[in-house]
């Protein structure tokens, strides 16, 4: 019975599309926090995103997830020791994913504050609808970052 109960709480709340998508707003210091606590390898790169042509848009037809892959070169600065300070010049490939209906759209034009995964011999930038792991820079969020890279000290934004 309760089995029962809880099976159908749970598609009742999955069908109100107001509460399918509930997104926090992305945030240097919780990209950074991420980057350092996973198992995967991570760079954090302060620069800009050139795609190679124009960006390859996911498709959300009949509510099923997608990506869609755009290869990019991503210039800038790493973050090196105590700053952004790693010349970078690299090849990349931006991943827009979508959830359900929602969609994700390409990154800012502009600089940004990135994380970009290395799986083997690939690196991958992955923006989903509610944000992902670029952000468009700006000093406050780039000082909290680097706080946070330094001393442990690692306060997300205020919102």
């Amino acid at each position: 019975m309760i089995r029962r109960l809880a099976l159908t709480l749970a598609m009742i709340l999955a069908a109100n599309p107001v509460l399918a998508l509930s997104c926090m707003r992305p945030d240097a210091v919780r990209m950074l926090e991420y980057a350092r606590d996973s198992d995967a390898i991570y760079y954090v790169i302060k620069g800009r995103i050139t795609p190679v042509g124009t960006y390859n848009m996911p498709s959300s037809e009949h509510g099923k997830d997608s990506a869609a892959d755009t290869p990019v070169q991503i210039s800038g600065l790493g973050l090196g020791t105590v700053s952004f300070s790693v010349p970078v010049d690299i090849g990349a490939t931006v991943r827009l994913t979508c959830l359900a209906v929602w969609c994700a759209s390409p990154p800012a034009d502009g600089e940004l504050l990135m994380i970009v995964e290395e799986t083997g011999d690939e690196l991958t930038l992955e923006i989903g609808p509610c944000g992902g792991t670029a952000i468009p820079w700006d000093r406050a969020s780039e000082e909290r970052l680097l706080q946070c890279h330094l001393s442990d000290n690692c306060v997300p934004g205020d919102f």
